[in-house]
C-alpha cells in the first residue's frame, strides 16, 4: 500500500522526467503522430457507424473522468488535498470538464470553443510538462491524458463528425478563453491562489528560459501562447477544408 501511495501521489523518483531526452521527444511525437493518422484517415472516420462513434466518444470521456477522479481521490484519501493548489481550476482543467459536457449533451457550440481551447493548454504541456516523475508515477499518466488523450479526443470529433469549425470560432474561443482568465483572476486575488499561473510562471519553465524571469507579468506570456496555440490550432481545419474544395472541384468537372 505504501508504494501505491508513492505512486498515487507522485512521490516516487526513480524514473525522473528529464527535459528533451527520449522519453520526452516521445512525449511530443505520439499526439503529432495521432493527429496525423486521424487527418489522413478523416473519411474513414466519418463514415464510421453512428451507434459505434457514439460509443467511441463516450468511452473517451469515462477515460478522461476516470482519470481526473483518480487523480483527486487518492488526494482525499490520504490527506494531502489542497483546496489552494487541487481544486479543478486549472485551464486544461476545466476544459476537460466542459468537453465531457458538450460530448455528453452533445453542444456542437461549446465543442467548437473548446478545440481550440484544448490545443492552447496541450501545446505548452507537450513542450513545457509540469512533470518531476515519469514511469512510476500516476502524474505522469495523467498529465497524458488530461492533455495528450484529451487533444486526440478532440480531434476524433471533429473527424468522425465532420463538424464545421470556423475562423469566427477561434474569435469566440479567444473571448471564451478570456473570461476563463478574468474569472480566475478575480478567484486568485481574493483567496490568495495562483490557478492558470497569473501570479507566476512555474519555477520549471523560468530555469528553462531565465529570459521569462524579466517579464513580471504572467499573463502576457499567457495571452501570447494562447494567440500563437489558437492559429496552431486551426492548421487541422485549414487542410481539412482545403482537402473539401479540391474534392468539390474536381466532382464539379
Amino acid at each position: 500500500m505504501f508504494k501505491m501511495k508513492n505512486f498515487l501521489l507522485g512521490l516516487n523518483n526513480n524514473y525522473p522526467f528529464v527535459f528533451y531526452n527520449l522519453t520526452h521527444y516521445i512525449w511530443i511525437i505520439i499526439p503529432i503522430i495521432g493527429l496525423y493518422l486521424m487527418h489522413q484517415n478523416r473519411d474513414k472516420l466519418y463514415n464510421i457507424n453512428f451507434k459505434t462513434k457514439r460509443r467511441i466518444v463516450l468511452s473517451i470521456i469515462s477515460i478522461m473522468f476516470l482519470n481526473m477522479t483518480i487523480y483527486y481521490l487518492p488526494k482525499i484519501v490520504y490527506g494531502v488535498y489542497d483546496w489552494k493548489i487541487d481544486l479543478p481550476f486549472h485551464f486544461c482543467f476545466i476544459a476537460n470538464y466542459l468537453f465531457m459536457y458538450a460530448v455528453l449533451f452533445k453542444n456542437n457550440n461549446l465543442y467548437k470553443i473548446i478545440y481550440f481551447l484544448v490545443f492552447m493548454g496541450t501545446i505548452p504541456t507537450m513542450l513545457f510538462p509540469d512533470l518531476l516523475e515519469s514511469f512510476d508515477s500516476f502524474i505522469f499518466y495523467h498529465s497524458f491524458f488530461s492533455h495528450h488523450f484529451f487533444l486526440l479526443g478532440v480531434i476524433f470529433v471533429y473527424y468522425a463528425y465532420d463538424i464545421n469549425i470556423t475562423f469566427d470560432d477561434m474569435t469566440k474561443a479567444f473571448k471564451f478563453a478570456n473570461a476563463i482568465f478574468i474569472i480566475m483572476f478575480v478567484f486568485n486575488n481574493l483567496f490568495g491562489t495562483n490557478y492558470i499561473m497569473q501570479k507566476e510562471l512555474p519555477t520549471h519553465i523560468l530555469e528553462l528560459m531565465p529570459f521569462l524571469y524579466e517579464i513580471n507579468y504572467p499573463i502576457i506570456i499567457l495571452e501570447a501562447t494562447g494567440i500563437i496555440t489558437l492559429f496552431i490550432a486551426y492548421i487541422p481545419i485549414y487542410f481539412n477544408n482545403r482537402a473539401k474544395t479540391n474534392v468539390i472541384k474536381e466532382t464539379s468537372c
